[in-house]
């Protein structure tokens, strides 16, 4: 061979080994595309499941806090109905529905979030 051909020959040799070492990488990149792919999936599947328990969680404390709300409400039906309770009891109940109104709206804010991560 001449020098001529001889240099070609090393080129296209060389041409091959990159164009080979490329096509490595690509699949390289696509495994590691798939990989990543399974693991968002995985993450959204637990995610999901976290989010409907965490769901069924809130839908049982709204139920709980409408119980207490009712309670609530009989007792100071009681209370301002009965004119010999002391004034520091009806401050305690009114101290009390504000934690109640805090605690609805701390349970809105979470079912509104829990509505948001649903609709991902």
């Amino acid at each position: 061979m001449n020098t001529k051909n001889k240099a070609k020959h090393f080129l296209l040799q060389r041409l091959f080994q990159l164009s080979r070492a490329i096509q490595d990488d690509i699949l390289a990149e696509k495994s590691a595309v798939a990989l990543y792919k399974d693991h968002i999936k995985s993450f959204n599947k637990l995610f999901l499941l976290n989010s409907s328990v965490l769901k069924k969680v809130l839908n049982e404390i709204f139920a709980d806090s409408s119980k207490i709300n009712k309670y609530y409400k009989k007792i100071n039906n009681w209370i301002n109905g009965n004119s010999e309770v002391h004034e520091s009891i009806k401050h305690i109940m009114e101290e009390e529905q504000e934690h109640i109104i805090e605690f609805k709206s701390m349970l809105g804010d979470l079912q509104g979030l829990c509505e948001e991560i649903d609709s991902v």
